[in-house]
């Protein structure tokens, strides 16, 4: 098989050319953009605007630059996110997440195009794709599916749940809706433990979807009607499973994004796709997480594919070397030195191999790849 090309832009700089933006120009450059897009057509960069707290995402700057490319093409940008999982947190719907993106710098003011939470309103809005996985089906978020094309500019960091995250994962469960992510995370739906239920109604007032109904006086939930992610839980911590008691295991998670991931992507075509990945402030956590730690390694620089897998696998493996030749280990110990990401061990800890077979499988990449690097 074909080794898949890695573009590689190293973080070195000692003058203006060879700054982000000409970096960026590189990557675009060897990816084949422009050749790519048709001249008006809608294109979803889809970025993560980090969750309140945070500090560590992609700096709105970049993709700033990102965009202003876009638009020398002839191509119509818009940037994009979508809803967090729960009822609770300040992107869980579209008013509050908006809100958070633009306090964080992502908005048409900075950005110089419009942007949007792709989900809707409460993250409910997506097409639902079938998929033959332990992921039964995939609801993609409704302004990606309608796009032309979809460039992930992905912040490249660890995860306690899949080891780290990319691409693969910016798609596979930044570009669906909230009943997706929670279907990925979950074993099951929310249920009521009827002997602890007090009959106040608020868990029935707050659902979205009306999936809760009132039976002799205690709650029941339809979950046929479930949309699984609204945060019910949230709202009754005593008689409502819980988010950990539902938790999936970690491996049985990795595979399911890898579903969701594959569903975007045959929906879409693989030819409208194009993925970058940011390697600066690495941290050993998610942009999900509400604060930043330090990174576990200095930034490395910007790697660019059309291949998801090659793109991501290429860059665990820099920063893995990265961190051998400095300190004599790895990038999954480095996350689970933290004593605050050793709690999510409970379902297992993660494998990325899993990543690289079941993803080949899938047939959304190739785990062969060649690493280019350009200079400037």
């Amino acid at each position: 098989m074909t080794k898949s090309p890695v573009y590689f832009v190293a973080r070195k700089e000692g003058k203006f050319e060879q700054s982000f933006k000409y970096k960026l120009e590189k990557i675009i450059g060897q990816l084949g953009l422009k050749e790519e897009i048709r001249e008006g057509g809608r294109v979803a960069v889809k970025v993560h605007f980090g969750q309140e707290g945070n500090t560590t995402f992609i700096r709105p700057l970049y993709v700033r630059l990102l965009v202003d490319q876009l638009k020398k093409m002839g191509a119509k940008p818009f940037v994009c996110d979508t809803t967090g999982v729960g009822f609770k947190t300040t992107r869980s719907n579209k008013i509050d997440a908006l809100n958070l993106a633009y306090m964080h710098g992502f908005n048409p003011l900075t950005l110089s195009c419009p942007v949007v939470i792709a989900d809707g309103p409460v993250g409910l809005s997506g097409v639902e794709v079938r998929v033959n996985g332990l992921l039964k089906k995939a609801k993609v978020a409704e302004d990606i599916f309608y796009s032309d094309y979809i460039i992930s500019l992905a912040h490249f960091k660890g995860h306690p749940r899949t080891g780290f995250g990319g691409a693969l994962k910016n798609i596979g469960l930044g570009a669906v809706d909230k009943e997706t992510k929670a279907r990925i995370h979950l074993k099951e739906n929310p249920r009521v433990k009827r002997e602890k239920c007090n009959g106040c109604m608020k868990c029935l007032q707050m659902c979205p979807v009306k999936a809760i109904s009132m039976e002799e006086g205690k709650a029941r939930i339809n979950s046929e009607k479930c949309a699984w992610g609204c945060g019910c839980w949230e709202v009754c911590p005593e008689a409502i499973s819980q988010w950990m008691e539902m938790h999936d295991t970690n491996n049985n998670l990795t595979v399911k994004m890898i579903d969701s991931f594959s569903a975007v992507y045959s929906a879409k075509g693989k030819e409208n796709f194009s993925f970058i990945n940011i390697l600066h402030n690495i941290t050993p956590h998610c942009d999900c997480s509400p604060f930043s730690d330090k990174p576990v390694t200095a930034d490395i620089g910007i790697m660019a594919s059309k291949d998801p897998l090659s793109l991501d696998l290429c860059s665990l493996d820099i920063v893995n070397a990265e961190l051998r030749e400095k300190e004599n280990t790895n990038f999954l110990q480095k996350v689970f030195e933290k004593d605050y990401l050793r709690e999510f061990l409970a379902q297992g800890k993660p494998n990325p191999e899993i990543i690289e077979k079941y993803g080949e499988e899938k047939g959304i990449g190739n785990k062969e790849y060649e690493l280019i690097e350009l200079q400037l």
